[in-house]
């Protein structure tokens, strides 16, 4: 998925949440789940409602974008085009016409068709996606990008299925057109492999940090303790630190809870139902912004909660927190990343986490 589907998507997806209200029958105890989409707003006025809105003191000083450190981008025109890193790429050549329609495009590979269409313009010297462009527009070039990601084993008959059905719909186009592979399917099989092994067996790991409490917190306490920081509770019904930049992920860490039902419903807080046994502060560490400054801020804000709160600091296993070898541990993963290609927080890290 390209980076501009990514910002459109977070777009509609950082004004909704799913949010969980429970209602009791006069006779019975057991809570009874309605689930609808809320906006942004709605959720705002929720909390408000049942006064979880104003934290105890003014903590948020802790989540310190000034901290942070994002690659610069030069300023560029924009291009959306084919990655030969993880798609494999396949050139549609024009043998008796000129041009390519985006109308006729559409008919024939369909907006719906399980792989990507890039189409280059004369005009505007640049790739972008033909399913995006208006209906009258044309190119001079036309790439098909079949994503290579979670292939996995089956990556051999699920490239042989498109070569299929690609050979098959170009014969309806009203121009005769010829597909050329930009390296062999064996090469695509290949790289498949490689992504799937970078993906499931080394970077897909976690960032976090365990607040465990003797027993369980209190859920007022803990709600505050984490509003104190300046984190707003949200998506998913979890409290997260926003990422307000176009690069990484849409938050910085967010945090949930091992205590069922893993997140937090206000209303639960408000009547103590939900006293959760520990604080769980987490961020994927490929798709992070800046996973070593955003690490040192998630480490600030669990001991404040910490000190609010009292419990113990732990790692990911459940083992004493050691800061100075968790930060360790998360360097040498970030320069092993880095040499595999992979840079956390860019495209190509957001398409394979």
């Amino acid at each position: 998925m390209n980076k501009m589907i990514y910002i459109v998507a977070g777009l509609i997806l950082s004004g909704l949440i799913i949010a969980y209200f429970f209602t009791r029958s006069k006779n019975s105890a057991a809570p009874k789940a309605d689930y609808f989409i809320s906006t942004q707003g709605q959720s705002d006025d929720r909390i408000k409602s049942l006064n979880l809105d104003k934290p105890s003191e003014d903590a948020s000083s802790i989540l310190d974008t000034s901290k942070l450190s994002f690659p610069k981008h030069a300023p560029k025109i924009v291009e959306y085009k084919a990655d030969p890193e993880i798609e494999w790429i396949i050139n549609v050549n024009l043998l008796t016409d000129s041009v390519f329609r985006t109308a006729e495009l559409l008919q024939l590979f369909g907006k719906e068709s399980g792989f990507t269409v890039y189409g280059h313009s004369a005009t505007e010297g640049r790739w972008t996606f033909v399913t995006a462009s208006e209906s009258s527009a044309t190119y001079d070039k036309i790439q098909i990008a079949i994503d290579l990601i979670h292939l996995n084993d089956s990556a051999h008959e699920k490239l042989q299925e498109y070569i299929t059905l690609l050979n098959k719909n170009i014969k309806n186009y009203p121009s005769k057109i010829s597909l050329e592979p930009a390296e062999p399917m064996s090469n695509a099989i290949e790289k498949s492999k490689k992504i799937s092994e970078l993906e499931t067996k080394v970077f897909g790991q976690e960032a976090t940090i365990i607040l465990q409490s003797e027993k369980s917190f209190n859920g007022l306490a803990a709600w505050d303790a984490l509003i104190c920081t300046g984190l707003k509770w949200g998506d998913g019904d979890l409290f997260h630190w926003n990422n307000n930049t176009d690069y990484g992920d849409d938050q910085h860490f967010s945090v949930w809870t091992d205590t069922e039902p893993g997140y937090f419903l206000p209303e639960n807080i408000r009547n103590g139902e939900m006293n959760p046994g520990d604080l769980r502060f987490s961020f994927l560490i490929p798709r992070s912004a800046d996973p070593q400054n955003i690490f040192v801020v998630m480490l600030e804000a669990a001991k404040y909660c910490q000190k609010k709160l009292g419990g113990t600091l732990l790692n990911e296993s459940g083992q004493p927190f050691d800061e100075a070898k968790e930060k360790e541990r998360l360097a040498n993963l970030i320069d092993k990343m880095k040499s595999k290609g992979i840079v956390p927080g860019s495209e190509k890290a957001l398409r394979i986490y």
